[in-house]
């Protein structure tokens, strides 16, 4: 269900599109699954670092945890702006966006790893948490519900 409200709301109403549902189930590309599996991928990094996640001390940030913050950060102006253009594929591509970087963050940036230092630990859980709550609330507002496990 996830797939065909999302490949809905991807797509401006204005516009036709042909369904396609090979494409929309891939857990690839600009589809729910997607969407879903990077939602579900973060919760699962979060659950196994087992602690409660609080802001952490200052640390040097790359390039990846800069660029998700900087989208995260601009999850209010995407909202105010579908609003105001009843555009809900705005939300859509927003949390496509948002999942890309995500997912550029899990690959680039390791969390749980033994040999990653505390403070940057903390540093890259409190950025997942960030990003989880970010994307939760853009896969809520879509009508989407995030899965324990897919």
């Amino acid at each position: 269900m996830a797939a065909v409200k999302f490949n809905d709301l991807i797509h401006d109403v204005k516009s036709d599109y042909i369904f396609d549902p090979n494409a929309i189930t891939s857990f690839e590309g600009k589809t729910g699954p997607y969407i879903l599996y990077t939602a579900v991928r973060l919760n699962s990094v979060l659950k196994r670092a087992g602690i409660d996640i609080s802001k952490p001390e200052t640390f040097d940030l790359s390039t990846e945890e800069r660029n998700l913050l900087i989208e995260i950060m601009d999850f209010e102006r995407t909202i105010l702006s579908a609003y105001e253009n009843r555009a809900t594929d705005m939300i859509a591509n927003y949390a496509y966006d948002l999942c890309q970087l995500i997912n550029n963050f899990y690959h680039n940036c390791p969390i749980l790893r033994d040999d990653i230092d505390d403070k940057t630990k903390a540093g890259r859980l409190y950025i997942a948490k960030l990003a989880i709550d970010t994307l939760s609330t853009a896969i809520d507002l879509m009508g989407l519900k995030i899965p324990s496990e897919m």
